[in-house]
C-alpha cells in the first residue's frame, strides 16, 4: 500500500514532467492572451507610467488581424468528403460523406471547428475533443 510520502513524490514527479513540457509555454500563452485582450503592459510599465503621470493606454492591433483571419476561415470552411480507395465502393463513400455532412450540420461542429481555429490563433494551440453526448 502506498504511503502518503509515496503519493506526494509521485505527484511531484508527474507535475515536474508536465511543467517541463508546458510550463514556459503556459506563461507565453497567458501573455499572448493578455495582449489580445488589450492589456499589453507589465506591472513595471504601469508603475513607471504612474510615476510619470501618464495614462496607461494600449491599442490592440493584433485583435483585428485575428478576427480577419478567423473570419476568412469561417467564410471559406470546407466540408469533409470521403472517397473510395483502391477500387472501393463509391456508393459507400458517398453515404459516409452524406452522414458526416448531416452530423456536422446538426451538431454545430462547423462552429466548434471555427472557434477552435480562432482560439489557436490567440493562444497557439486548441484541442477539439470528440465525445458522446447523451
Amino acid at each position: 500500500m502506498a504511503t502518503e510520502r509515496d503519493r506526494v513524490a509521485e505527484y511531484k514527479e508527474a507535475y515536474d514532467q508536465a511543467n517541463a513540457g508546458f510550463g514556459a509555454w503556459q506563461m507565453q500563452v497567458k501573455n499572448d492572451l493578455k495582449v489580445y485582450l488589450g492589456d499589453s503592459w507589465t506591472s513595471d510599465d504601469r508603475i513607471r507610467f504612474k510615476k510619470e503621470k501618464r495614462d496607461v493606454m494600449g491599442f490592440p492591433l493584433i485583435r483585428r488581424l485575428v478576427k480577419w483571419i478567423s473570419g476568412y476561415q469561417r467564410r471559406n470552411i470546407k466540408s469533409i468528403r470521403y472517397d473510395a480507395v483502391e477500387g472501393g465502393d463509391e456508393q459507400t463513400a458517398e453515404q459516409f460523406t452524406a452522414l458526416n455532412t448531416w452530423s456536422m450540420q446538426h451538431s454545430n461542429s462547423y462552429y466548434v471547428e471555427s472557434e477552435a481555429f480562432e482560439g489557436c490563433l490567440k493562444q497557439g494551440i486548441n484541442l477539439i475533443n470528440v465525445y458522446n453526448n447523451r
